[in-house]
């Protein structure tokens, strides 16, 4: 999508036509990177086999969706996310042709379904759908607070199954440990470089921990044990007490009391290792 640059401010729109579809996810990737790097607006939908379609936006201040076009976007976002907690709990009503359909499930029970995104847009949506909301910090840290006010002042109790009656948050953070806070920043230089390659549309790939310091130029300075407020970085990184003080920060910074952590490492000891540590900092038992 080519779309021309204006002034902040100066709202530019899309109908719903313009918006192209991705057919696999490296060329999405590649297009949503391209646009970032550029800081012109990306909105797209991505088919997946049988039909499954996921919006993606990249707006830019200056920039917003037409009306027509956020409103259709939305809905359809919306009905594939009310499908998905149908089949989990199986509450096709009998008329409808996906009832007879099963999904493979463990015997742990139904999971809980939770919406993830990283814009105010995706929070509205879960509010309106009563559904828990998982904030993805570390694609746009940036619209963490925005997006949970977004969440609990459009929130509407759910008549989903799976669904909550009161607002229900998470943050979804990536987070590095190691037992210092300097080797933990040498580890997270993988993360760093990784973001730095899809910046260049380079996807799919992820270097190891030379490769990723020779591409930085240096090793990442370590995340400090406070940060500033409104300073929230893509990646932290640090000991089991900093990375502990970090999370704590952000879940207070948004209201929540729950964290999940993603992670970009070199190898699968480096990712098991950090998590460890990770639970030893905020006191749980690793499993």
């Amino acid at each position: 999508m080519t779309a021309p640059r204006v002034s902040p401010g100066v709202p530019v729109g899309y109908d719903p036509s313009d918006v192209p579809v991705y057919e696999d996810t490296a060329a999405r990737d590649e297009a949503y990177y391209r646009a970032e790097r550029e800081e012109t607006p990306f909105l797209a939908v991505e088919r997946y086999e049988g039909g499954y379609a996921i919006t993606y936006d990249l707006l830019p201040a200056g920039y917003e969706l037409a009306r027509p076009a956020r409103k259709e976007l939305t809905e359809q976002l919306s009905q594939k996310i009310e499908a998905v907690v149908n089949h989990l709990y199986d509450d096709y009503p009998d008329e409808h042709p996906y009832s007879d359909l099963q999904i493979p499930r463990s015997e742990a029970g139904t999971p809980d379904p939770w919406v993830l995104g990283s814009s105010p847009s995706s929070a509205a949506i879960a509010a309106k759908l009563g559904l828990p909301y998982c904030f993805a910090a570390f694609i746009r840290p940036q619209l963490a607070t925005q997006s949970f006010e977004a969440y609990r002042e459009q929130f509407q109790p759910s008549s989903l199954a799976g669904g909550v009656d009161e607002p229900e948050g998470m943050i979804a953070v990536n987070a590095v440990c190691a037992e210092t806070d300097d080797e933990a920043a040498r580890l997270r230089a993988v993360a760093e470089a990784s973001y730095k390659r899809m910046q260049r549309g380079v996807v799919g790939t992820r270097p190891s921990i030379e490769e990723a310091i020779d591409e930085l130029g240096s090793v990442p300075e370590p995340t400090p044990a406070t940060l500033d407020a409104g300073d929230w970085p893509r990646a932290i990184s640090g000991s089991p007490e900093t990375v502990a003080s970090l999370l704590e920060q952000f879940a207070e910074r948004v209201g929540i009391d729950e964290v999940m952590i993603q992670h970009i490492h070199a190898t699968h000891d480096d990712a098991l290792r950090s998590h460890e540590l990770i639970a030893d900092g905020v006191g749980l038992n690793y499993q």
